[in-house]
């Protein structure tokens, strides 16, 4: 009984019956284990006197004990390593023993394993063997459902050319069936085989798959494992469109940016395996800065739900990116510690960088023309002054500028000019301000020519006016008298406070 009150589960292993080495050459491989609890696993040397638990002394090779001399095993990590000097066969006896935590000295329980050991001569110059290289990382932790039909592609490749792989021996729980071995069309080293398996309700928990390859001169590769942990999800990264979601930042950000944030479905954990986090540049879709979350503590952060990473990377004014993240960039908290899918999509998380510049120069309006239109408003009374005959005043000079100004920025910092462009529905009065001067004085003379009716005014939402500000506008100019002035500012806070309330 284990220190949570369930039932204790002892340690698997898949390792292969026979495991071949070439007379020559020194090797190390590591004893394939798996545990359903996620207890740690070592393995140790089978004795023909084990004292176990009860006190009773065993025992646990039945004859073959010290059989493979000159072997070494490390036992927490369950590596084996061995020169082969010798052509001839081998008994290995070892014992999985699992322990809830890792500083205990008990073993919750052991388990036997026994294999063989085959050393052959070969005269071949080509010294290196077969490997698995993918899709899933070795090592593998997989979060599947029940009844979840689960289609694996497992890549491996040969070490020389004119060598063939001539069989994989894989290790996997019942039901889950292989496809044949397939030579690559394009690259003649490397081959494919599928893998599918609908896992029932009795496969609940840890399931290892492994894969050893063999070519065609008898060199075996090393096994590499991939655990399928069944009704046990997997984390994700939550996806988002907008800002103070679950990824941060997103959009326009300045160049000085550099923490960045992402909620996951579960809890998570740093992975035990290298898993990167990747940023591209989207104009050349090239990666131009990495993070390595397996090892980078001090960068990448792992908190509850959340994923923090930090960047020191100079930003390019007005560009855009994107972020990537590999297999097992998080990894959850049960068990093996199932692994997040791969982020491969570069729309997910996209993020452009403010360039002040373009918005910077607000210079060259036109000034040509000295008349506007002043729409009439109604609006409640407000309260007037007297003006001082005293004060003078020189003439008002208002353009009217048939300039397009373009760029988001730019258009919602003067929203004010909307209310001139959009107009009132109300009727309005064409006034022509006339200036003269001479060596004593400034003289300003308004004299009205003409009443127009505009058409019924548009009511537009917030986003109907950013909608506009992405596309080239004119902004004509406010006429800078004190009420026509007053007027708009109120006007303007009252926009922008629908703005605010509708965000």
């Amino acid at each position: 009984m284990r220190s949570d009150g369930h039932y204790n589960t002892a340690p698997t292993s898949a390792m292969v019956p026979v495991k071949l080495l070439r007379q020559g050459f020194s090797y190390t491989w590591l004893i394939p284990t798996a545990d359903t609890d996620g207890d740690t696993v070592k393995c140790r040397w089978a004795s023909a006197t084990a004292v176990v638990p009860t006190g009773v002394i065993a025992d646990e090779c039945a004859g073959i004990c010290g059989t493979f001399p000159g072997a070494r095993l490390n036992s927490s990590s369950c590596m084996m390593s061995y020169t082969a000097s010798a052509v001839g066969f081998w008994a290995v006896s070892l014992m999985m023993e699992d322990y809830e935590f890792s500083w205990q000295t008990t073993p919750l329980s052991a388990t036997p394993l026994q294999f063989i050991v085959e050393v052959y001569a070969s005269t071949s110059s080509c010294v290196v063997g077969p490997s698995y290289t993918g899709a899933r990382p070795a090592g593998a932790c997989v979060g599947v459902d029940i009844g979840q039909t689960v289609v694996e592609q497992a890549i491996f490749t040969v070490g020389c050319s004119g060598v063939t792989l001539s069989d994989v021996l894989t290790t996997s729980p019942p039901g889950m069936t292989r496809g044949t071995v397939t030579q690559s069309s394009t690259n003649p080293l490397q081959y494919t085989m599928t893998m599918t398996w609908t896992p029932p309700s009795s496969a609940w928990g840890s399931n290892l798959v492994c894969y050893t390859p063999i070519d065609s001169l008898g060199q075996q590769g090393n096994t590499q494992c991939v655990t399928y942990l069944v009704a046990v999800t997997a984390p994700e990264l939550i996806y988002t469109s907008y800002v103070n979601g679950t990824m941060s930042p997103v959009g326009t950000i300045m160049s000085t940016q550099n923490v960045w944030r992402v909620q996951c479905t579960k809890a998570v954990n740093r992975p035990s395996t290298a898993a990167y986090i990747r940023f591209y540049q989207t104009s050349t879709a090239t990666q131009i800065y990495a993070l390595e979350a397996s090892t980078d503590t001090t960068n990448v952060i792992y908190s509850n739900f959340t994923l923090i990473f930090f960047t020191h990377y100079t930003w390019i004014l007005g560009e855009s990116y994107y972020i990537l993240f590999d297999n097992g960039v998080v990894t959850g908290t049960e068990f093996c510690g199932p692994q997040s899918r791969p982020i491969l999509d570069p729309n997910f998380w996209t993020f452009n960088i403010f360039n002040s510049a373009a918005y910077s120069n607000l210079t060259g309006m036109s000034t040509s023309s000295t008349t506007t239109i002043i729409p009439n408003i109604t609006t409640q009374a407000i309260s007037t002054t007297t003006a001082n005959p005293a004060i003078t005043t020189t003439g008002i000079t208002v353009p009217s500028s048939t300039t397009p100004y373009t760029g988001k920025y730019f258009c919602l910092i003067n929203l004010r000019h909307w209310f001139n462009i959009l107009g009132t529905g109300a009727s309005s009065t064409v006034r022509t301000t006339t200036t003269s001067t001479s060596s004593t004085s400034t003289i300003s003379t308004t004299s009205t020519t003409a009443t127009t009716t505009n058409p019924p005014v548009q009511m537009l939402r917030p986003s109907d006016i950013i909608k506009k500000c992405e596309q080239p506008v004119v902004i004509g100019t406010l006429l800078s008298t004190t009420v026509v002035g007053a007027i708009s500012l109120v006007i303007y806070g009252v926009f922008m406070a629908k703005i605010a309330a509708s965000m």
